[in-house]
């Protein structure tokens, strides 16, 4: 669904109206991100490179990841959601448990909601439990999880 605002296509995609309850959470992340995160499985926040798998109590599944963005956005690239992987099968990304981690442990069990918060689909919300965290590009490549968001995102003109 697009809407216009300001001059721009306003995407308004979201998943609320597919609320699902959160099972298990995966990062996909290529070998050279594994000491990073065994050297902080406690941490606040995380990055990753690959992919992360939102796993539901239905068996499905959804895929979170950047990917190049469209020539005509001027931008480098977006946060995107998929059913499948991101990747192609030789791209060794090695899967990490990350369902007890102190980011996603309490957002286990609940229905979640996926939104995205800004224009230029940089960044979403997964919403539940009274909990919230958010995925966002940090660098072009890589996907930060957080419990805030930075304050260049603030400023922005949030989707509603």
């Amino acid at each position: 669904m697009a809407s216009i605002a300001k001059g721009r296509v306003r995407f308004t995609y979201s998943l609320r109206y597919q609320v699902r309850q959160l099972s298990g959470v995966h990062y996909r992340r290529f070998p050279w991100e594994a000491t990073r995160f065994a050297s902080a499985p406690e941490a606040l926040s995380d990055t990753t490179d690959g992919e992360i798998v939102l796993l539901f109590t239905d068996r499905t599944q959804t895929f979170v990841s950047w990917q190049d963005a469209p020539d005509e956005t001027g931008l480098l690239c977006t946060i995107e959601l998929s059913s499948k992987t991101f990747f192609i099968p030789d791209a060794k990304l090695e899967t990490v448990e990350v369902s007890a981690s102190p980011l996603w442990q309490p957002l286990l069990g609940a229905e979640v909601s996926i939104t995205y918060v800004d224009f230029d689909r940089s960044a979403i919300e997964v919403r539940g439990n009274k909990s919230l965290l958010f995925c966002y590009l940090d660098r072009v490549g890589a996907i930060h999880i957080a419990r805030h968001l930075p304050r260049r995102y603030l400023s922005a003109e949030r989707v509603s």
